[in-house]
């Protein structure tokens, strides 16, 4: 149960300091595990993408704001 719950408190917790490097990490991190979980789960991983509408709106309940608008002040190259 601790190690289901690492993940999703690790990314929570890089979006409350909104760490920019943290954040671009984090995503690489979570499409690894998601291209990793695909090889041997495909309709979970596909369920899980269905999901994640439903994530971003509770995820801009918990995360304050002024997160996103730092975060988006990522550069593109």
């Amino acid at each position: 149960m601790v190690a289901g719950g690492y993940l999703p408190l690790g990314v929570i917790a890089v979006l409350v300091t909104a760490s920019r490097e943290g954040f671009v990490a984090a995503l690489i991190a979570l499409a690894g595990c998601g291209l990793l979980l695909y090889r041997r789960y495909r309709r979970s991983v596909v369920g899980a993408i269905a999901m994640l509408p439903v994530l971003a709106v509770g995820l801009s309940l918990i995360v304050p704001h002024g997160t996103f608008e730092r975060l988006a002040t990522i550069r593109k190259n």
